[in-house]
């Protein structure tokens, strides 16, 4: 039956399942996606002020970023790229010139390197 009927979220018809997972995901995004700043950053006088638009818990922080900052990878992590870099290298060594193993293994390691450069 696809007759129109007055349900709550309780009915299990399958128009109407989906009709309540479509307002709910509505109602989700329209939260998310909402075009009301969270705070603005304004001079006044000598002093940068911020006015926060949403509620920031006492002891949270907010970092406002006009880019995500970079951060620079552990020396441990670049360590262990290389050393598996290696280890592919190694393996492709041993394969035929001009296989596909070797070629994926050459492609594996040099995606390993250009990835720990950033």
């Amino acid at each position: 039956m696809d007759d129109i009927h007055s349900c709550g979220y309780h009915c299990t018809r399958p128009a109407c399942v989906l009709r309540q997972r479509n307002d709910l995901r509505g109602k989700l995004l329209a939260e998310q996606l909402s075009t009301e700043p969270i705070a603005t950053v304004y001079r006044d006088a000598d002093r940068q002020q911020i006015e926060f638009h949403t509620y920031v818990p006492e002891g949270e922080t907010i970092r406002l970023y006009a880019t995500p900052p970079q951060q620079a990878e552990p020396d441990a992590v670049l360590a262990e790229r290389e050393a598996c870099a290696q280890i592919l290298d190694r393996n492709a060594a041993v394969c035929e010139n001009n296989s596909m193993v070797r070629d994926v293994l050459v492609g594996n390691a040099l995606a390993i390197r250009a990835r720990g450069k950033g």
